[in-house]
């Protein structure tokens, strides 16, 4: 375990710093738009609601930045083959590359009677197929290296590379960045197909967890992850992780709503050796007329 000095020195620089990932990244990168191959692209911040015709642009201090085209062809590939394992109740497979034409989109039927709340789960479990699925020896990291250089060869630093999602997610490479954007990318899709007047909305939310206990890699006890954050039409806050796993799936989702003894357990079996319930505080600060109950009646303990 941590020390009591080091846990309060990490906390200490959590709220010393009192900004999300994405807010952090502005100190590099800016607050304008960047352009790539004469496209311009927004950056993405925590509070900026995906829209179906946004071309965004993820940031960071430190690694490549992701291109989050709402338009692209190749990712529309993916959600129309994640309608169609919905529609069939097929296994979550990779999209096949064969000419044979998929299901037309208006003929989909019987997802439509279901609410975007009941779908949340097998969005994340096809996320964490998409990228964690066939895993191998090879760390996570690594392989974005390699596919960094080999679509921007010679690039000096690696927060200077720019590369579209869709890269990442047809070699099935990616860590929690990566997974989150997909899975906001889909959700936002399928809120547009299912209720196109629907007030939902979906964030893509990027901050620090505070580990518990000792780690080398992580000598400041903070170790950055992105999730994503759905609004739905009865103003419920869900976090939605694909790299995670609960009830017999993969990935995870939560109404964060409210919190209460049961939830707080199953979040810290999700996440040992973090800090979880701290990290919701912060998505609850980080929104207007959103802040979760993250320490209910009856549960003791400091958050």
């Amino acid at each position: 375990m941590l020390s009591s000095a080091n846990l309060a020195s990490a906390a200490t620089a959590l709220s010393a710093l009192k900004k999300t990932r994405s807010e952090l990244a502005q100190a590099v990168h800016g607050t304008s738009p960047i352009s790539f191959k004469d496209v311009s692209y927004l950056q993405l911040k925590h509070d900026m609601a995906l829209a179906l015709d946004g071309r965004y642009i993820c940031c960071g201090s430190t690694r490549e930045m992701i291109l989050l085209d709402m338009k692209s062809d190749v990712l529309n590939e993916y959600f129309e083959h994640f309608l169609d394992c919905m529609e069939s109740e097929e296994a979550l497979t990779e999209p096949d590359d064969s000419d044979d034409e998929s299901q037309p989109l208006a003929e989909q039927k019987n997802i439509i009677a279901k609410k975007i709340p009941e779908l949340l789960q097998v969005i994340v479990s096809y996320v964490a197929h998409v990228f964690f699925e066939k895993s191998n020896n090879i760390p996570a990291q690594e392989k974005i290296n390699a596919l960094i250089e080999k679509s921007q060869p010679g690039v000096p630093e690696k927060y200077k590379a720019i590369i579209p999602l869709e890269y990442f997610v047809k070699e099935k490479t990616g860590v929690c960045r990566h997974a989150a954007l997909l899975t906001g990318y889909l959700l936002r899709r399928l809120i547009g197909h299912l209720n196109p007047d629907s007030h939902e909305k979906v964030y893509r939310f990027r901050s620090d967890l505070i580990l518990t206990k000792h780690s080398s890699l992580y000598r400041s006890g903070l170790v950055p992850h992105a999730v994503v954050v759905y609004v739905s039409e009865e103003g419920h806050q869900y976090l939605l992780d694909s790299t995670r796993t609960g009830q017999g799936m993969h990935g995870m989702v939560m109404d964060i709503t409210k919190l209460n003894s049961d939830k707080n357990q199953i979040l810290e079996m999700q996440y040992p050796s973090f800090n979880i319930l701290k990290f919701i505080e912060t998505i609850g600060t980080s929104y207007p007329g959103f802040i979760p109950s993250v320490k209910p009646a009856g549960v003791g303990g400091s958050i």
